[in-house]
């Protein structure tokens, strides 16, 4: 059995009118257990943190300034599967699951998940002809909201004329219950019918024509580079017309990218059950922390609203991050957009953060760290002259590790909210602190 648990409790004492005194939990879990060895697995998870009820109005990175949008949330999910091989000729994976979600505040109803989902596949044994079948039924029950359903089942059978090139044909149905008053969900029997191609190991295309069609191709000129992406034109599913996704990655010896940008239909109960509260790292794999506390940051400021609604979100992101001898420096770029089916409100963010570090000797670092994010709410038709609200923040922190167990450190922070006059503020912030691990 594998566990993973990381649990931190802040005791905030404010001087604050009407604040006085804060207690809060996070909470990162997992769990996975091979009660049959090779075959039935229990997987469990489970998460607490803090996100803003509303990402328009007053926005803080962390819990010390506490202005009262903020929502506790709590999550809980386990699922137990089967995978069983069959001689080379067939394997699957068959899935229970069920997510549990709910929120002190806001409007985002308490929420039972409940998933059951089947992959059937041909074995080894299979080197022309290869099939596969996929089932994924989702049922979110909300407490004083209507229910959320997402259904679909696929087939693929494929067809290996020569070693680098393929014939496929696939085909299934959508069934999926959600309130909407747009147009992108769309139910019923979905085919297409197409190719593969490898010439070689650095390109891959595959393509297909049918109701839902689509073309995807994958570049990798070196084994450190890897670009992807797809366009679909889908007549059924839950998001239909025109959808793009794309990823990129590139590995060099002083450097690391990441790149993502992805359409898909969802919901802030969702969003939140797979948001990793601690830790979040880097393209590079390490922890980005909140400079202020030393600790990753715990309330992502480009979070949806804690609505029920359930929302179309376009979201592109970049990660870099370059290391010299003594220092390195990290930047990220995001940009989401999330349209909601039943409102039709429209919500834009558009971010840039970066972090400078540098090691002055053994035990001292020093960190400079700056982020803005500007944020748009209102109907589809959004003033392109509104400067909506925008948030920044610097700071400067110098830290020293005075034992292994033991560090010390130093900061001023500077953050401001400009926009709309009712949740603007400045804010002058000044910490000295010790760590002492055991």
């Amino acid at each position: 059995m594998h566990l993973n648990l990381n649990y931190r409790m802040q005791n905030i004492f404010s001087t604050q009118k009407g604040r006085g005194y804060d207690l809060r939990h996070q909470l990162q879990a997992n769990a996975l257990a091979e009660v049959i060895k090779h075959s039935v697995f229990v997987e469990a998870r489970a998460s607490t943190g803090q996100t803003l009820i509303d990402p328009h109005q007053q926005q803080f990175s962390d819990n010390l300034s506490n202005t009262g949008n903020r929502a506790d949330f709590y999550t809980f999910g386990v699922s137990p599967y089967w995978r069983p091989h069959w001689g080379g000729y067939a394997e699957g994976e068959f899935r229970l699951g069920y997510n549990y979600f709910t929120a002190s505040e806001g409007e985002a109803s308490t929420t039972h998940t409940y998933t059951q989902s089947a992959i059937l596949q041909s074995g080894s044994r299979f080197r022309t002809l290869t099939w596969q079948f996929g089932f994924r039924n989702e049922h979110d029950e909300r407490r004083g909201a209507a229910n959320v359903d997402f259904r679909n089942a696929v087939g693929r059978i494929s067809y290996r004329l020569r070693r680098k090139f393929s014939t496929f044909v696939q085909g299934g149905w959508v069934d999926n219950d959600f309130q909407s008053t747009t147009d992108n969900n769309n139910n019923g029997f979905f085919y297409t019918v197409g190719a593969t191609w490898s010439p070689s190991r650095m390109l891959t295309i595959e393509g297909g024509y049918g109701n839902n069609l689509f073309a995807t191709v994958i570049l990798e000129p070196t084994r450190r580079t890897r670009l992807q992406g797809t366009y679909r034109h889908n007549d059924v599913g839950s998001l239909t017309g025109d959808v793009f996704q794309g990823s990129f990655s590139h590995r060099g010896r002083h450097t690391t990218w990441q790149g993502r940008y992805l359409e898909e239909i969802t919901t802030t109960q969702r969003v939140l059950l797979q948001q990793q509260v601690i830790p979040v790292v880097d393209a590079a794999g390490n922890p980005i922390v909140d400079p202020a506390t030393r600790q990753p940051l715990l309330v992502p400021i480009d979070l949806p609203a804690l609505v029920d609604e359930v929302f179309l979100r376009k979201r592109f992101e970049l990660n870099v991050t370059r290391n010299f001898a003594r220092h390195s420096v990290t930047l990220r770029l995001y940009r989401s957009r999330r349209i909601y089916q039943v409102s039709k409100d429209e919500s834009k963010v558009l971010g840039l953060s970066g972090t400078w570090r540098w090691q002055g000797g053994r035990r001292t670092t020093l960190y400079v760290r700056g982020s803005w994010q500007r944020s748009d709410t209102g109907d589809a038709t959004i003033n392109a002259d509104d400067d909506g609200s925008i948030y920044w923040t610097a700071s400067l922190r110098l830290n020293r590790r005075i034992t292994e167990d033991l560090n010390a450190y130093v900061e001023y922070r500077h953050q401001r909210q400009n926009g709309d006059s009712d949740f603007d503020y400045r804010e002058n912030r000044a910490i000295a602190a010790i760590n002492m691990r055991f």
